[in-house]
């Protein structure tokens, strides 16, 4: 399915998102992000039950769908509008015949 302008136009914010390029050896464990790139996205300020990354089940306050034809790291750095940067909590992609969509992350 190519890509729609019709679902394109429910996506007013932006989100940043910076992949993860590495953990110090300092005795920190400082983490280092990768270039910053911007997608559209809708947040969504919505209680959700999801399954975490890690299996448990905990409460997700918001919802984001992200335009992206590629999936993220679960250790990348997601910023929202307004400079906010939770953690993620989960993250599924959604497939069409050509292959990831776009993304939904909840944090």
């Amino acid at each position: 399915m190519a890509w729609s302008t019709e679902f394109e136009s429910m996506l007013p914010q932006t989100v940043t998102v910076k992949p993860l390029s590495s953990i110090s050896t300092d005795g920190y464990g400082t983490a280092t992000f990768g270039s910053a790139t911007t997608y559209k996205a809708r947040v969504v300020r919505e209680q959700t039950l999801v399954r975490t990354l890690q299996g448990t089940e905990e409460m997700a306050d918001t919802t984001v769908w992200i335009a992206s034809t590629s999936t993220f790291a679960a250790s990348s750095l997601i910023t929202l509008p307004g400079t906010l940067t939770p953690p993620l909590k989960s993250l599924e992609a959604y497939p069409d015949e050509d292959g990831v969509h776009h993304l939904k992350a909840f944090f």
